[in-house]
């Protein structure tokens, strides 16, 4: 929550993910290098990430989706939520392992203000933000910019006279606009807008000499995600749409470029029956599109889900949940959970879920000319959790 992560010492997201107990990361350099993580041993493949609800995953990266989560500033996040388990009855493919959903500071003092940060440290790197915040009754609105650069250091490991190590340094910028308006107590409208640039220099193996400035990794992605509800006696009413963009390029003697495109929309319909039974039910489209270095690939789905949930007496809690989902290279894929939650007292609950899931082949598995393999197919997985 907000206030653990103002006591944290942490310097970035990998950092304070660690400190949850499931939950680990491997790191292959300074600043600007992607690190690899893992819940619960599975690896990034297998785990969905979201920020302010929208999925930023590079869909053309190889053999795995990636969300760069040391790509997020610390100071801009309120709050991480941790989903362990098999998540797919709601989120779909990909979220064997769990889901992680980080949640952006927003205003909550009327008026305007405004907060400004900076950060300093070693190997010339300087970290600075700055927001705009307002709050009325019926607006709310934050104007985000943040940015960080590195000199960095070389990871190779020899250092003479005739050779000497050459920093990697690193650049990053971000920029997000939020917006909610509140048309009266019943309708709202969220708007969330993110744009970043990615900039590092590494040290590649592969080319000769290892050590030099030549090899650049840069990522620009944008993200939007436009909403609107409306509650009306017991239901609740939501449509959403998230398209998003990622552009990611190589730069060594030679440069490689793997563009794509995720549009995604949604609408939910949530229905209390009564104080003590709940529903949701909800359809999902989504449609890729990965331009990798020339090859063009195409990929759509769409799913229907439902999740009920039950309070048969004053200490039990039971959540049902199944998902269809049909896949264009696939056919169908059900998936589905159960949860419950059994107060024995007041200090001691009582937790278990049973659910299953599968992860489809990203689009570089399917389609690279070089290593992809269209007899690929989606992998199955079935999670309990007793807590």
């Amino acid at each position: 929550d907000e206030y653990e992560l103002e006591q944290t010492a942490a310097s970035n997201l990998s950092d304070v993910l660690q400190q949850h107990s499931s939950f680990s990361v491997s790191n292959k350099g300074g600043l600007g290098a992607d690190p690899s993580y893992h819940n619960r041993g599975l690896a990034r493949k297998y785990i969905k990430i979201f920020i302010d609800g929208m999925d930023i995953s590079d869909i053309t990266a190889p053999q795995e989706e990636p969300t760069y989560i040391n790509n997020f500033n610390l100071n801009d996040i309120k709050s991480i939520e941790v989903l362990n388990g098999s998540q797919g009855t709601l989120y779909g493919s990909n979220a064997i392992a769990g889901v992680i959903n980080l949640n952006s500071e927003k205003p909550y003092i009327k008026g305007l203000l405004s907060n400004f940060f900076i950060e300093t440290g070693s190997f010339g790197t300087l970290k600075v933000g700055n927001s705009f915040d307002y709050l009325n009754e019926k607006t709310l609105l934050r104007l985000n910019l943040n940015g960080e650069k590195s000199n960095g250091f070389s990871s190779y490991t020899t250092d003479t006279e005739s050779f000497p190590l050459e920093k990697d340094g690193y650049d990053f910028l971000s920029g997000k606009i939020l917006f909610d308006y509140f048309f009266n107590e019943n309708t709202e409208f969220n708007f969330v807008l993110r744009n970043s640039y990615h900039e590092n220099e590494y040290d590649d193996i592969y080319s000769s000499p290892i050590d030099t400035s030549s090899t650049h990794g840069i990522i620009r992605q944008f993200s939007s995600l436009a909403s609107i509800s409306h509650k009306s006696n017991n239901f609740k009413h939501k449509f959403t749409i998230q398209p998003s963009q990622s552009s990611r390029i190589n730069r060594s003697p030679t440069t490689f470029e793997y563009d794509s495109l995720r549009k995604t929309i949604e609408y939910l319909l949530y229905t209390d029956i009564n104080r003590f039974t709940s529903l949701t039910n909800g359809i999902n489209y989504m449609k890729l599109n990965a331009d990798m270095n020339g090859e063009i690939a195409e990929k759509k789905n769409y799913a229907f889900f439902s999740e009920l949930r039950l309070k048969p007496t004053k200490n039990i809690n039971i959540d049902l949940s199944a998902r269809r989902e049909f896949d264009e290279d696939y056919g169908e894929f059900d998936t589905g959970r159960l949860q419950t939650n059994y107060a024995l007292t007041e200090n001691l609950i009582l937790k278990s879920s049973l659910g299953n899931g599968y992860r489809s082949p990203g689009m570089y598995e399917l389609y690279s000319s070089l290593y992809g393999n269209t007899n690929l197919t989606p992998e199955d997985s079935l999670s309990t959790d007793i807590s």
